[in-house]
């Protein structure tokens, strides 16, 4: 079995660490493996794949004119045997994943992780054997919309911490997360962390953003007298155990995406607190704190209320850490992967489409 993993440059940066994992266990259970991925984006720096020392290179998108140049030395430097599965991650990676599947014949899978994938996902789906996303509720709503017959739900795999509890004396914290996605509602919740901050004036907040000082969120932040207890950084995903060790983490955006360092806080014990969406599973409607109306107020009394009742906490904690640490079971996670891979090699894939999921 051979799988081709086509990598876009912008699906790396989000999710590096949980991809890797995902591509190393695969790669464990016997399956060769060859990546293609972006050009490094400092000329002269060495390409680097993410499980493998050597891999193939080609832009994404391609332009147009450049596009069979492209195709045809991919085919020429592709490993032997010839892939039986090509795996696309990411949005610019599906004109590419789509030629070398066409110009190999075999099967195609695409990653969905946005709500957006709903209408648009990565490959339209004619042109695919199936979508795998991390998400149960984006799964489910994708079976409801007839995307496609084979829907698989594979969780992003998390290792058991080594350290869960929370630091007695540590002064609280919370990591926000997604606020580049959806700028009105970051501004919502800053708002509401300024009465926050009046009656915890200790709190320190972790905010992720695309850039420092040049961001619209950090200069509103900075509008509202919050910046000395801002740290900013760009990307939550490739600083999980940083980010998770905050008391609280919040996804700031309104849209929805499935992101590992989610749960990899959950499975640290931590309390996630997010806006309702129709994307969320009933296990994060069960194992989250849901905000039914996301207004400033609200935000402020949710947040005082988790900060100030210890018990609350730990009793969501543990029921987010257990749910996580069973459902993202590393090993449970690569055996899904690679049934997957063997079965939409063999056009076998129907029993999928029902069951649907690794939960």
């Amino acid at each position: 079995m051979h799988l081709l993993a086509i990598i876009d440059k912008s699906r790396r940066q989000q999710e590096n660490n949980a991809i890797s994992d995902v591509l190393g266990g695969i790669q464990e259970a016997g399956i060769q493996l060859t990546e293609v991925v972006a050009p490094p984006g400092i000329p002269g720096e060495e390409p680097r794949g993410m499980a493998t020392s050597e891999p193939l290179i080609a832009p994404m998108p391609a332009p147009w004119f450049q596009r069979s140049r492209v195709l045809a030395g991919l085919l020429r430097d592709i490993g032997r045997p010839l892939p039986d599965v090509v795996l696309c991650m990411g949005d610019s990676a599906g004109n590419l994943a789509v030629d070398i599947a066409d110009a190999l014949d075999c099967p195609l899978l695409a990653e969905c992780w946005l709500s957006s994938h709903l209408k648009r996902p990565p490959v339209r789906p004619h042109l695919v054997a199936g979508y795998v996303t991390a998400s149960a509720g984006l799964a489910s709503a994708l079976r409801e919309r007839k995307q496609h017959e084979l829907i698989v739900t594979v969780p992003f795999p998390v290792h058991q911490p080594s350290q869960m509890e929370d630091l007695p004396e540590a002064a609280p914290s919370i990591a926000i997360l997604d606020s580049a996605m959806d700028h009105k509602s970051a501004k919502c919740l800053l708002d509401g962390l300024r009465g926050v901050v009046q009656e915890i004036p200790d709190l320190q907040i972790c905010l992720e953003l695309t850039k420092a000082s040049g961001d619209p969120i950090w200069k509103y932040a900075e509008s509202i007298g919050l910046l000395d207890r801002i740290s900013s950084i760009s990307n939550a995903s490739n600083l999980g155990p940083l980010v998770s060790d905050c008391t609280l983490t919040i996804l700031a955006s309104s849209e929805f995406a499935s992101r590992s360092v989610v749960d990899m806080a959950m499975a640290r014990g931590r309390v996630v607190v997010q806006a309702d969406h129709p994307l969320l599973s009933e296990a994060q409607r069960s194992h989250q704190c849901i905000l039914l109306e996301p207004t400033p107020d609200n935000w402020a009394r949710t947040i005082l209320d988790l900060l100030h009742d210890p018990d609350r906490r730990a009793k969501l904690g543990q029921a987010a850490q257990q749910h996580v640490l069973t459902r993202n079971d590393p090993d449970v996670v690569y055996s899904t992967w690679t049934q997957l891979l063997h079965e939409v090699s063999k056009d076998i894939t129907y029993p999928f489409a029902t069951t649907g999921t690794s939960r």
